[in-house]
């Protein structure tokens, strides 16, 4: 067996666990959890509600951008990561997932890394809506592959992502697909000629 068939066998192997793909969801809402427990001390609040809805919404936009930068840029240029994703591509349906222990370290490194510069209290919110964003993404890219929506919204997303699958090339935002018309990634219909 060649060296990429290998690693292409046993990347398969620690991806599709169907343990590690839902123990995942548990661990992540976990950390969202403790992220979001370095904003009360001593019972009180450390962080007002007007400034959560900033850090709320500071967390929903940098997810979107780190899954659009993550998904263009090193799924689909970066060997390694590219073998994982491309097991997605080939079996849609199959329930893999980056395995949470290290989805976990690196969270957790970059949160300890940050917080030697950073104010607990902030930083722990901004990465609870960021965390909690990537879970709201996993669910959401999930769905797609599993649920046959009746809802406009969700067909609308779905197809988006759908048409990826279709032409890997494009389409690569799930939660915020305007960032593909914005970058000039999104799928656009030739227009017939008259």
């Amino acid at each position: 067996m060649n060296t990429t068939a290998h690693r292409t066998d046993f990347l398969n192997q620690l991806l599709s666990s169907r343990f590690n793909y839902w123990f995942g969801y548990v661990v992540n809402l976990s950390l969202v959890g403790w992220f979001g427990s370095h904003v009360v001390a001593d019972g009180r609040g450390l962080v007002s509600l007007p400034e959560a809805v900033l850090w709320a919404i500071s967390g929903y936009l940098t997810w979107c951008i780190a899954e659009y930068l993550t998904h263009r840029y090193l799924y689909h240029n970066l060997a390694l990561l590219g073998i994982g994703h491309n097991l997605h591509h080939e079996n849609q349906r199959s329930l893999l997932g980056i395995p949470w222990y290290l989805t976990t370290l690196v969270i957790l490194g970059i949160f300890h890394g940050l917080a030697l510069v950073c104010q607990p209290a902030r930083l722990g919110l901004f990465m609870a809506f960021f965390w909690l964003f990537y879970i709201v993404y996993c669910w959401v890219h999930h769905c797609i592959h599993h649920v046959q929506f009746k809802n406009p919204f969700w067909r609308s997303l779905q197809k988006h992502h759908v048409l990826h699958h279709v032409r890997p090339d494009l389409n690569f935002s799930i939660l915020m697909p305007v960032l593909d018309t914005l970058l000039g990634t999104r799928y656009q219909k030739r227009e017939r000629m008259k």
